[in-house]
């Protein structure tokens, strides 16, 4: 998800316009599609055999077997398999050309989903902050902060989010009660976030479940 906080407090999401920048999943589903319908080449000869060890498979063949038993498994369990998988796309994505292609389309689609909202935001540049592991790593990183130096994407600045997604819905949830916010609140919810070890699961589920969103124009992985 994208998500957008104006200069007025309206809060945008790209799904608003029936766009979907898709996350890890999606990531290793692009790829996925890539192997299958013969994408090699010797640049992607290790690439492909680590995911071929991911599934347990052999060849492409045992590939689309493993694929077609996972249709009697619980959806969630599915997505969360192929997410798991994304890591080995994201580090492969320098020295593969096809582990490369997947990551150049997560990352467009993404840049279109902030130019969807940016369109909402009257001052120049407009913050894109990013948060959750993909959208962090190097190799979607890089391609998005090429993006952003383009001359038609002069209006668009990177930056690092000040506080992870839990602490960011704090922050909201404060301002939504009226409570002044002010750089004491937002270093007392940065220590706090990182002292406090016990939701520290729910909170990478949390990062890892939802994939987009922003301070500003927030893209979380």
């Amino acid at each position: 998800m994208i998500l957008g906080i104006t200069e007025s407090g309206e809060v945008v999401r790209n799904d608003r316009y029936h766009h979907y920048a898709g996350g890890a999943r999606h990531l290793s589903f692009d790829a996925m599609a890539r192997i299958l319908i013969g994408n090699g080449g010797a640049t992607n000869e290790d690439f492909v055999v680590s995911v071929l060890d991911y599934w347990r498979a052999a060849n492409l063949y045992e590939l689309r077997q493993r694929i077609r038993d996972l249709e009697t498994q619980d959806s969630n369990d599915i997505k969360r398999f192929y997410g798991a998988m994304a890591p080995l796309v994201t580090s492969a994505a320098e020295r593969s050309d096809l582990a490369s292609a997947a990551c150049d389309w997560l990352a467009d689609v993404t840049s279109v989903g902030v130019r969807l909202l940016g369109e909402h935001f009257d001052r120049t540049p407009v913050l894109v902050a990013r948060a959750g592991a993909l959208a962090m790593c190097p190799a979607i990183s890089r391609r998005l902060t090429a993006w952003l130096e383009k001359p038609d994407s002069a209006r668009y600045k990177l930056v690092d989010a000040r506080l992870d997604p839990v602490g960011g819905a704090a922050l909201l949830a404060l301002r939504h009660a009226a409570v002044e916010v002010d750089e004491a609140a937002i270093g007392s919810i940065r220590t706090a976030r990182a002292s406090d070890t016990r939701f520290r699961k729910s909170s990478l589920a949390v990062e890892f479940g939802v994939r987009r969103s922003a301070a500003s124009v927030n893209c979380r992985s």
